[in-house]
């Protein structure tokens, strides 16, 4: 069911002031971290200002960590610092999970700055629901210069070419990712200035026993042997996203 609001002249003239567009305006001149794709209602954020984690953390191969770190930020004093692995798998991830959410349109948004050698940049969202889960999933490959999606048989189609992204400890790309959990289908990718449409294109869904809720995270694989980073800043979740 949608909601509104009767206009009580909240937009009429005014002699001594002029009018902001809408209330995130009002907000991002306030310090909010929702400044760039303002689609959707904000849920739940992390900004990494706080000492505490909010993440589980995993990865596989020597040396992998995840730290809150004061090298480099988007906003505010402080970034996430993903430092790979540099055997094996040579990756690093954070994970975060909360409730069953009502089934919408759902958005992961969130800024990364890239160091060297990354070989690829994963965005996930997953809704485990009774019997089965939908998983949505965009890769990013910054050697490659390229975007992919995960399809339902769990293999990675190429969306975009030519997306390359300047890769500097203090340059912050923004990608957001929009999924349908209602009909497990993915909506859009935005990366920087650049939205791609990926309306009606099926999530991959797979049989489980789990219980129900939403999962989402990033996960970071090296190019080389070595403890490859990068550093992600103000994550963003939102539902009801158009």
């Amino acid at each position: 069911m949608v909601h509104g609001a009767p206009d009580w002249k909240l937009t009429s003239g005014r002699k001594t002031t002029f009018q902001l567009r809408d209330m995130g305006e009002a907000a991002v001149r306030l310090g909010s971290i929702v400044n760039f794709d303002r689609v959707g209602d904000v849920v739940w954020y992390d900004d990494f200002e706080a000492s505490t984690l909010k993440w589980h953390v995993g990865g596989n191969g020597a040396g992998y960590s995840v730290e809150l770190s004061n090298e480099s930020a988007k906003s505010g004093s402080q970034s996430l610092k993903l430092v790979t692995g540099s055997t094996d798998a040579r990756s690093v991830d954070i994970v975060r999970s909360s409730a069953q959410p009502v089934l919408s349109n759902w958005g992961m948004q969130y800024s990364f700055a890239i160091g060297a050698n990354i070989a690829s940049i994963d965005t996930t969202m997953i809704t485990y629901l009774p019997g089965k889960y939908l998983e949505g999933e965009i890769r990013y490959r910054p050697q490659d210069n390229i975007l992919q999606y995960l399809d339902t048989d769990a293999n990675w189609i190429t969306f975009a070419t030519g997306v390359d992204l300047f890769e500097h400890d203090f340059t912050y790309h923004t990608l957001k990712l929009v999924v349908d959990l209602e009909h497990a289908e993915y909506i859009r990718c935005r990366v920087n200035e650049k939205t791609y449409d990926l309306a009606g294109i099926a999530m991959r869904v797979v049989a489980t026993s789990f219980t129900p809720g939403l999962v989402y995270g990033i996960t970071v694989c090296s190019a080389t042997e070595e403890n490859n980073y990068v550093y992600v800043d103000d994550v963003v979740i939102t539902q009801n996203e158009t």
